[in-house]
């Protein structure tokens, strides 16, 4: 009777007797969803589950069963089944718990593409030596399990490397969660890190994870480490110690297994000379340390970065110059790789044609004698880049062009024919 009702209701279905005979036809079909019973001759609903799971994940088991047997389709949730139905039932509750299995599996497949995305989208430029040698350095110490810290200077792609780490260890089908440790006032430290029990401080109207147990069995990032105050580091120690966590409000310890990796601008070695930072939190964290080269110290990175920005920035529509490529390699790049990509996206904004100008690149170069470098642009060509962008942002309509420049339309006019481009 129920085969015959989804039929109806515009499903495709097939009928076995046995498990036996079900998981046969799995291996030479694709099905959706498996709708079974919980007692049958034979092998019983748990063990087909078991069997359905080890042959595809994919597949959506959905259980039958009585009043008298909630416990065990409980244990069969558990074991990757993804919904249960009560005998008895009727068609319109099945069709309803039917349609929300299709949502889920929907969502999980969307999940799952999503995180193949994200992975993918982890593209790292670099031909200069000094960043091939470290990212053979990252792929060797992925494989562990080894706590890594990153160094580098503002900019320099310190989160992008973790990133990258995380991609090519043994964690990428795990979570990796990410928080900036100078952005966590200390008064809220222990509860985003360890999380909190409900009740147990004023507004904690629910219980809410941390940043440790939502890392449980993946990688936690914790980044500007370095900007953590002597108390929250007193307290980062026995998690990463021990590996156990003890939730605000909580008379309980929690134990957590992550892959630590942490990044910071400053001198921690320093640091731990003057007292600022705990000597034996930076052992912890430094079992292997990674430094990232500053732009201006691996001069072959910034072309193709410049090149990677402007196409992902203009969807392919702009390019680089090879006079605008030469002027980007003069800068020394205070602000590193971010810097450069907010140079780069000014550039693609307020860019006239098809290519980027050396005129076009907003830079404060400098010649030997320290005054600012000319970018030999005349008055005459300053004048029709800047109308031409104007016309631009209006697509091309030439009295609301004249209206912003606040000159006469037949003026708009003849400049536009005296350059060529009316």
């Amino acid at each position: 009777m129920t085969a015959t009702g989804l039929k109806k209701a515009g499903h495709f279905t097939e009928t076995h007797l046995s498990a036996e005979s079900a998981l046969a036809a799995l291996k030479t079909g694709t099905w959706d969803v498996v709708l079974t019973d919980m007692r049958m001759p034979g092998m019983d609903g748990l063990q087909f589950l078991k069997e359905i799971k080890s042959q595809n994940s994919d597949i959506a088991v959905m259980l039958i069963t009585a009043h008298g047997s909630v416990d065990t389709a409980i244990e069969a949730m558990r074991l990757g089944a993804m919904d249960f139905i009560l005998k008895p039932f009727d068609m319109e509750q099945l069709k309803i718990r039917l349609e929300r299995v299709e949502e889920a599996r929907k969502l999980r497949r969307e999940v799952t593409t999503l995180r193949k995305q994200l992975g993918s989208s982890v593209q790292m430029i670099a031909t200069a030596p000094s960043m091939l040698l470290l990212l053979d350095r990252v792929k060797k110490v992925a494989a562990s399990d080894a706590a890594v810290l990153i160094l580098g200077e503002s900019g320099t792609g310190k989160e992008c490397i973790a990133h990258y780490l995380y991609k090519e260890s043994q964690q990428w089908s795990k979570n990796f969660v990410a928080r900036n440790c100078a952005a966590i006032p200390e008064t809220i430290f222990e509860s985003e890190m360890f999380g909190h029990k409900k009740g147990s401080f004023t507004g904690a109207d629910r219980d809410r994870k941390g940043a440790f147990a939502e890392a449980d069995g993946g990688t936690l990032f914790l980044d500007e480490i370095g900007d953590l105050n002597y108390v929250s580091q007193t307290k980062l120690l026995r998690a990463i110690q021990e590996r156990v966590i003890r939730p605000v409000g909580s008379d309980k310890d929690i134990p957590v297994n992550f892959r630590l990796v942490c990044a910071t601008n400053k001198n921690l070695l320093e640091a731990c000379k003057t007292k600022e930072f705990r000597d034996d939190l930076y052992y912890r964290l430094a079992t292997v340390t990674l430094t990232i080269p500053p732009l201006r110290d691996r001069r072959d990175d910034i072309v193709p970065l410049a090149r990677h920005f402007v196409r992902m920035l203009s969807n392919g529509a702009r390019t680089l110059t090879p006079k605008a490529e030469e002027l980007l390699t003069q800068y020394d790049w205070p602000g590193n790789v971010r810097e450069l990509r907010s140079v780069i996206e000014q550039s693609v904004i307020f860019s006239i044609g098809n290519e980027i100008e050396p005129s076009e690149l907003n830079l404060n170069l400098k010649s030997p004698s320290g005054q600012p470098e000319s970018t030999s642009l005349s008055l005459s060509d300053a004048e029709r880049r800047h109308i031409l962008h104007v016309l631009q942002t209006v697509n091309g309509n030439k009295t609301e062009a004249a209206r912003l420049l606040e000159v006469a339309r037949s003026t708009l006019v003849l400049k536009l024919k005296a350059y060529g481009t009316d």
